[in-house]
Parts: C-alpha cells; sequence; structure tokens
C-alpha cells in the first residue's frame, strides 16, 4: 500500500499510475481538467524522475504526485500498490509510435500484474487484442476505459499475469539458457 500511506489515500481509492517520464504532453493537453471528471474513488498518481513535472497542473484530490524519486529496488513494491497502469505516448515521434513491446511502462506495469491503458496506435494494439487494457486516443476516454477494466478487473489482471509470463519473464525465459550453460561446464 505505498501509494495509499505515502500520499495519505483511503485504501477505498482506485489508483491510476503514471510512472517515469512524460512524452505524451507533446500530444495530449492538460490532464488536471480531465481528471477532475472521474468517479470520486478514483485517483491519478505521478511517479516521476524529475520532480515537478506537472508544470501549471497543480495536484489535486484526484491527481498526486509522489513526493519522493524512487531508487529501483522500491519501483515494483509501489508500483504494485496501485490499481492501473497508464502508458501514453505522443504517436506523432517515430520513436514513440513504435514503441510496442519495447515500452518500459508497460513492462512495468505488467510485471506487477496492472492492467493497463494505453495510447491507441498500431505497435501497441496488442494490449487490447490481448485483454491486457484498453487503448484510447483522448484523455477523455480514461475514466471510461477505467471503468472497462474494473468491470472485469480479474480477467484483465490474469491476462496481464499470462502475457508476461509469456512474452517478458526474464526468469522464465533465461532458465533455458542457464541449464545449457550449466550442462557445458
Amino acid at each position: 500500500h505505498y501509494y495509499q500511506d505515502i500520499l495519505d489515500l483511503d485504501a477505498d481509492r482506485f489508483v491510476v499510475l503514471h510512472s517515469g517520464s512524460w512524452w505524451w504532453r507533446l500530444q495530449f493537453a492538460s490532464i488536471s481538467d480531465v481528471v477532475k471528471d472521474w468517479d470520486e474513488d478514483t485517483v491519478l498518481v505521478f511517479q516521476g524522475r524529475l520532480m515537478n513535472h506537472l508544470g501549471d497542473d497543480a495536484p489535486h484530490a484526484k491527481m498526486r504526485v509522489s513526493p519522493a524519486i524512487l531508487p529501483s529496488a522500491l519501483l515494483d513494491y509501489a508500483t504494485s500498490s496501485a490499481h492501473v497502469g497508464l502508458a501514453l505516448y505522443a504517436a506523432t515521434t517515430a520513436n514513440h509510435a513504435q514503441v510496442g513491446t519495447a515500452s518500459g511502462k508497460i513492462a512495468l506495469y505488467m510485471k506487477n500484474v496492472l492492467p493497463v491503458i494505453t495510447t491507441r496506435q498500431p505497435s501497441l494494439e496488442w494490449v487490447e487484442e490481448d485483454g491486457c487494457g484498453v487503448c484510447i486516443d483522448d484523455l477523455r476516454e480514461i475514466a471510461g476505459a477505467v471503468r472497462r477494466i474494473r468491470s472485469r478487473y480479474d480477467e484483465y489482471c490474469a491476462n496481464v499475469r499470462r502475457v508476461y509470463d509469456e512474452r517478458w519473464n526474464f526468469t522464465r525465459a533465461f532458465a533455458p539458457v542457464l541449464a545449457r550453460v550449466e550442462r557445458g561446464r
């Protein structure tokens, strides 16, 4: 319950986490006004690598900023206290338009069994196709995406766990390599 404790959030608040860089600001307008219209029990938490990423978007009851830059050893612990991960990318840049499975945010969220809300673009369609989350075109769609995920939360989490284990779980993927190395000794 890292974010619930450090941000003094009620235990029943549904935490949508945006971890890392803010490249999506290249494409999307202010998120502050959109978040104010979210359900009362939902809060957006920003966990960044720099302090005060929000600029003019001052934190309020439905939008909070983690007060600490976390070392990587604590990032999984903190991430696992959220319910959904938010990974927005500016599809106008070649790098972000092709991010696909190279997204560090999405891998972090999935490692911690968080369904994902991400930008609708060809390289990220797999998120929705594999039942790991919802793709959106506009910030105003986040609230609906959260409600959609919440309505089948256990199913989304099971899909996230399955896909992560199949595609990104380093321990599982590396086991055959390690076994081969061990046999060669």
